[in-house]
């Protein structure tokens, strides 16, 4: 039988003189309608040769559960950890994902929150943030909703992030101990939740080593490759003759790199660069970069078990987790008097293959 004269559930209930909801229990729930009715519904059925759309039947019967995921730029390496740790464990429990790029665009982001409401989602784990922050509540009532390193001191969700204050603190440290005390940041996008949190800390971490400290040592410039070329041209431009750069993530870092090189900056011997977030390419550039150790995987994971308590405990105490960054000192920050030297520095936490993936 042709598409265009295919049987609808519509058609079978008022052959039979029930409603459209009778015939889908016959279908997907028989014991639930009354003898008399459900061999009524299915005399029309056979008579008919109605046959039900199998994806139709799938949406009623839900027998299936959807995630939805939201990251700012699926690009980023340390996202793709993450949203791999989750696909991993979701897949493990029978579940499908969804996901969405907001392309670090807010008004994006805006959108995707507000259309899950109506979406057939059951759950949602959103990854970092692009901007201001939106508030899940409304959502967090019809679904559970997991934050990762997203600020947010509004909904009432489970939150996963990582100690960014503890991580600045340690970079500047490290820096400071090496021999670059004229340290500047080379930010994400200005007005940036994340960014802004960087750079606050990243000024408590200068104070507190006795180091200069001015709003010109911080510049904003974007998430991405070409975004630390055009940070580092800048603080150039500024003539604070810094000697140090800590880069709000990795990628950054290594656009800052990118752009040494070509003006023939020797780093670490002119210029310690350091990143953040432990990008899986850190450890194969030359030099190897200095950053933070990252769990993406795992944090990944702990948002699918947060995910899962949340159906089996609806009424739980919500979790707030907080990640350390531990040092990986790499040869990026070696110090501007053992520039001459390659051999990676000792006493620090040994790197980690963030590709490598735990049973947990």
């Amino acid at each position: 039988m042709g598409s265009k004269n295919r049987i609808t559930i519509k058609e079978v209930a008022q052959r039979a003189g029930v409603s459209i909801a009778t015939v889908s229990r016959v279908l997907n729930n028989p014991e639930s309608v009354t003898d008399e009715k459900r061999e009524r519904v299915r005399g029309v059925i056979e008579q008919l040769h109605f046959n039900p759309d199998p994806a139709a039947r799938a949406l009623s019967n839900r027998s299936f559960k959807t995630i939805a995921v939201m990251v700012p730029n699926i690009i980023n390496p340390v996202f793709s950890l993450i949203v791999r740790g989750i696909i991993h464990s979701l897949d493990k429990n029978n579940f499908d994902v969804l996901l969405y790029d907001t392309e670090e665009d807010f008004g994006r982001e805006q959108q995707v929150v507000s259309g899950l409401v109506q979406k057939m989602v059951d759950g949602l784990i959103a990854v970092a943030g692009t901007g201001k922050e939106i508030s899940f509540t409304e959502l967090s009532k019809r679904i559970p909703v997991v934050l990762i390193d997203r600020p947010d001191n509004v909904s009432p969700v489970d939150k996963l992030s990582v100690d960014d204050r503890e991580g600045m603190h340690t970079l500047v440290a490290h820096m400071a101990e090496r021999g670059y005390t004229r340290i500047a940041l080379v930010n994400g996008t200005k007005g940036n939740i994340s960014a802004n949190s960087r750079a606050r800390y990243f000024q408590q971490a200068l104070e507190e080593q006795g180091l200069p400290c001015s709003p010109e040592q911080i510049v904003y410039s974007g998430w991405t490759l070409a975004y630390g070329k055009i940070g580092l041209n800048e603080l150039l431009s500024r003539n604070l003759n810094v000697n140090g750069i800590i880069c709000a993530t990795d990628i950054i870092a290594m656009g800052v790199m990118h752009a040494a090189a070509e003006l023939g900056i020797s780093i670490p011997g002119d210029m310690g660069v350091a990143g953040f977030d432990n990008s899986p390419l850190g450890e194969y550039v030359s030099p190897t970069l200095t950053t933070l150790q990252y769990s993406s995987i795992e944090i990944g994971k702990e948002s699918v078990r947060a995910i899962l308590r949340r159906f089996e405990e609806p009424g739980a105490s919500l979790l707030k987790q907080t990640y350390s960054l531990p040092l990986i000192a790499r040869q990026s920050t070696q110090g501007p008097a053992s520039s001459g030297s390659v051999s990676p520095p000792g006493g620090t936490q040994e790197a980690q293959d963030p590709w490598k993936e735990t049973d947990s």
